[in-house]
């Protein structure tokens, strides 16, 4: 990946709560350990209402799929998460 490419794997997070924005056809790979594309972005937001805003109106949260935190985690400590600061304009 160069860095003009965005990760392959995107997530939101409001606090310990983790949401698939982009890649969910490599959550299978994530989850077992296979090979999957790195880093993958994790974008940080404020709060639900920030996050909502930023994704307009006509997406549902409750559509996305969810990531466990503890999965988030072994990212990080695997140094694979790209942690990006979503709360400033």
């Amino acid at each position: 990946m160069t860095s003009d490419e965005a990760p392959a794997v995107i997530l939101a997070a409001v606090d310990d709560n983790y949401w698939v924005l982009k890649g969910e056809e490599h959550l299978d790979a994530i989850l077992s350990g296979a090979d999957y594309p790195v880093p993958v972005g994790c974008i940080r937001m404020a709060s639900i209402m920030a996050l909502r805003m930023e994704l307009g109106g006509a997406v549902n949260l409750q559509s996305l799929w969810s990531v466990h935190p503890q999965i988030v985690g072994q990212l990080r400590v695997r140094n694979h998460l790209l942690e990006i600061d979503g709360t400033t304009g």
